[in-house]
């Protein structure tokens, strides 16, 4: 883990999926509250730029990933198995989140189905909502859906890493 700022560490691996026009990354995550540590993983969905202007088409492109879309903590303050820190960023303001907006005790019960709900059914409402409606498509959808269980795989690596 490394420090990113006066409370926050984050893991050195961070997985992600690329999706026409977006990417979904993983990580670790820790941030250093009042009452202790909370522990977890960040999902988060940003605009994806590829710049293939350079070269040949064999050539590699330039990859940047572009302003926050929606971001999911799967945090727990410190061990077991309860998320009870669990919570999500549904709109950004010049790349800074808004509030957190706790999940419900049903979700996070079981976040990693509110993740799915939250990036299949409610997909299209998600991006609409965080002013990004213009990467919603049938392709958008399918793609995600392809990788969701990978990157729910991430998450569970993420959250079972022992702590340093």
């Amino acid at each position: 883990m490394r420090r990113v700022g006066e409370v926050s560490e984050v893991a050195d691996i961070t997985y992600a999926f690329f999706i026409d026009g977006m990417a979904l990354t993983v990580r670790r995550w820790t941030e250093h509250a009042a009452d202790g540590d909370e522990t977890g993983a960040r999902l988060e969905l940003q605009r994806l730029h590829e710049d293939r202007s350079r070269g040949s088409e064999f050539a590699m492109p330039t990859v940047l990933l572009g302003a926050p879309i929606w971001r999911a903590d799967l945090f727990r303050l410190g061990a077991g198995h309860a998320f009870e820190r669990a919570h999500h960023h549904p709109s950004f303001i010049n790349g800074e989140p808004c509030d957190r907006v706790w999940l419900t005790g049903a979700d996070a019960a079981d976040p990693f189905a509110w993740i799915e709900h939250m990036l299949t059914d409610r997909l299209e409402s998600l991006l609409a909502d965080a002013g990004a409606a213009d990467l919603y498509g049938v392709a958008t959808r399918r793609q995600l859906a392809e990788v969701l269980p990978l990157a729910l795989q991430a998450a569970i690596t993420c959250l079972e890493a022992p702590q340093h």
